[in-house]
């Protein structure tokens, strides 16, 4: 397994409760996880919550500082809503 699928299998599922978690508690959060593959060594995986536009400056800069790069990106990922776990 590469560090993108170990993240896809083992990760995600734990994040999306995290999400939610944070989400319904008004918590802001900045995660950031290098995944890199064979394909794309500088693959990363990135969530910020900030639900009331209130994260605290410090993670403001540091989420733009992770993923407002100069250079061009592939894709960009956002979730708006989790599926409950084991239902797709």
């Amino acid at each position: 397994m590469n560090k993108e699928e170990v993240y896809d299998t083992l990760i995600n599922p734990l994040m999306a409760q995290i999400i939610d978690i944070c989400k319904a508690n008004h918590i802001q959060c900045l995660a950031s996880f290098s995944i890199p593959t064979e394909q794309d060594s500088d693959l990363m995986c990135t969530t910020f919550i900030d639900p009331d536009c209130e994260a605290p400056r410090q993670l403001r800069e540091s989420y733009r500082l992770i993923v407002e790069r100069n250079e061009p990106q592939l894709m960009a990922m956002t979730i708006t809503s989790a599926s409950p776990r084991g239902k797709r």
